[in-house]
C-alpha cells in the first residue's frame, strides 16, 4: 500500500480531501494530521515511512515551511508537497526551496489523484542508484559559468530588462528546470504559457531575483572538480543545438506552438541528468568513462554499472519529483532509446502525438543528429537513431528530411 499523509489546520479541508480521494482507500493508506507535531509524531510511529507528505504552508504553531524541513532531513526519500491557498509568485519561490511540488488550492481532485500517482511511482525507480537520497535532497541544479555571470550582470544592471533576463534564462538546462518548477506551480490553470520565455515573464523580475539569491538554488558549477573529461561549454552547446534541432523538427511536423516549445524545453532539458552526476558524483562518473573506454562499452552501459541508472533516468526522475510537464519528463527519461519506455506509456505516446512527432521522438532525433557529426565525440559514445521507433510511428522515411532540415542554417551560438 502507497502511504501519504495530509497537514492541515482546516478540519473542513482535510475532510474535503478524505472525500476527494475516498475512491483510492484501497490503494493508498491516507492519514490526516491537524498540525505539524502531531503529523510528526503520527511519522514517527508510523511502522513504514509515509512515500508522500501533503502540507498546508501556513498554520499555528510550526508551519509548513519548519515542518518541511525537517521531513527533508528525518525521512529523505519522503516526497514533499505544498497544497496552500496563498500561492503567489513570492509564495511559491519560496518554497521551492525545500518542497519538490507546490499546488494551489482548491485542488481539482483529478490533479490530486494525478500528482500522488506520479510521486508514488517514483518509489519504483532508481532503487538501487547511489544517487537517489542527493536527487531528492536536490532544490537547484548547478549552472554554466558562462550564463551565470551573464544573467547575475542583467539583474544587477541600474534597469534590468524581464525581457533579456528570459532570454538568458532560456538557454540554461539548469535554471529552466527551476523557472518551469515555480510557474507551473503557481500558474498552472490560471495563466496559459508555454515557453522558457513565458515563464520567466509570469514569475517576474522580484522574484526572479529571489531565485538567484536563494541559496541553493541557482548556483555556480565548479569545473575545477569535474572530471577531466567533461567540459561544461560543450556540454551548454550541445544542449542548445538540441534544443534548437528539437524544435525545428517538431515546427516541420505541425503548427502547435504549445508542443514546439515543450520540444524546446525537453531537448534544453535532455542532459540534465549528465549535468548531475558529473557535478555531484564526479569522481563515479569518471570511473563510468573510464569503464566506457576500456571496455568499449557505451556510455549508458557504463553508467548502468556505476549508478544503476543512465543519466537520462537521473534527470527525469528529478524532474518528475519537481512536478514538471509529464511529455517533458518522458522525452528527457527515454530519449535515447523511446522504445524502451515502459509498454503502456509507450502506447499512449504513440498515440497522442498530436498529428506530429511527439516531444520525446524529436528530442531523440536532435540529439543524435547533434552528435552525428561531432568529431571530439567517440564513435563507440555516440547517439544512435532508434529504427524500432521510427517504424512504429511510420516515420523511417523522415530522417534524410530532418538531417536537412537541422543543417540547413546554423544554430544559435551563445558564447
Amino acid at each position: 500500500m502507497k502511504r501519504v499523509i495530509f497537514v492541515d489546520d482546516e478540519p473542513n479541508v482535510l475532510e474535503g480531501i478524505k472525500v476527494s480521494l475516498h475512491q483510492m482507500r484501497d490503494e493508498w493508506t491516507m492519514a490526516f494530521a491537524h498540525d505539524a507535531v502531531r503529523a510528526l509524531a503520527m511519522m514517527e510511529e508510523a511502522e513504514e515511512p509515509f512515500d508522500v507528505i501533503v502540507s498546508d504552508m501556513n498554520m499555528p504553531g510550526m508551519g509548513g515551511k519548519d515542518l518541511l524541513h525537517v521531513v527533508k532531513e528525518t525521512y529523505p526519500q519522503t516526497v514533499r508537497m505544498v497544497l496552500s491557498g496563498q500561492l503567489d509568485a513570492e509564495n511559491v519561490v519560496q518554497a521551492a526551496a525545500f518542497a519538490h511540488q507546490i499546488l494551489r488550492k482548491p485542488c481539482e481532485p483529478a490533479l490530486l489523484r494525478e500528482r500522488l500517482t506520479r510521486a508514488f511511482a517514483l518509489n519504483n525507480y532508481l532503487k538501487n542508484c547511489p544517487m537517489r537520497d542527493d536527487l531528492f535532497a536536490m532544490c537547484g541544479i548547478p549552472s554554466v559559468p558562462t550564463v551565470y555571470w551573464k544573467l547575475l550582470n542583467e539583474i544587477n544592471d541600474e534597469k534590468p530588462s524581464i525581457v533579456k533576463i528570459g532570454e538568458i534564462i532560456e538557454t540554461d538546462p539548469s535554471m529552466s528546470a527551476k523557472v518551469l518548477q515555480v510557474a507551473h506551480a503557481a500558474y498552472r490553470g490560471t495563466h496559459n504559457f508555454s515557453s522558457i520565455v513565458d515563464a520567466v515573464n509570469l514569475i517576474g523580475l522580484k522574484n526572479i531575483k529571489g531565485l538567484v539569491l536563494m541559496p541553493g538554488i541557482f548556483e555556480l558549477a565548479d569545473g575545477s572538480q569535474l572530471p577531466e573529461e567533461v567540459d561544461l561549454e560543450r556540454m551548454w552547446k550541445h544542449a542548445l543545438q538540441v534544443a534548437e534541432f528539437a524544435k525545428r523538427i517538431s515546427q516541420r511536423e505541425h503548427d502547435d506552438t504549445e508542443q514546439n516549445d515543450e520540444a524546446y524545453s525537453a531537448g534544453l532539458l535532455h542532459d540534465i541528468g549528465l549535468l548531475i552526476v558529473a557535478t555531484r558524483m564526479p569522481d563515479k562518473f569518471a570511473d563510468a568513462i573510464e569503464l566506457r573506454r576500456s571496455r568499449g562499452m557505451s556510455l549508458m552501459e557504463a553508467e548502468k554499472e556505476c549508478f544503476g541508472a543512465t543519466h537520462a533516468e537521473m534527470g527525469g526522475f528529478l524532474l518528475d519529483l519537481w512536478g514538471l510537464p509529464e511529455h517533458v519528463v518522458e522525452a528527457i527519461s527515454f530519449h535515447l532509446y523511446p522504445s524502451s519506455t515502459p509498454d503502456h506509456t509507450y502506447r499512449m505516446l504513440l498515440l497522442d502525438t498530436r498529428d506530429g512527432v511527439s516531444a520525446l521522438t524529436a528530442v531523440h532525433i536532435a540529439n543524435y543528429l547533434s552528435e552525428d557529426l561531432d568529431d571530439l565525440i567517440e564513435e563507440q559514445a555516440k547517439a544512435k537513431v532508434d529504427h524500432i521507433h521510427l517504424a512504429d510511428l511510420n516515420m523511417s522515411d523522415r530522417l534524410s528530411d530532418w538531417w536537412d532540415l537541422c543543417f540547413a542554417s546554423p544554430t544559435t551560438d551563445m558564447a
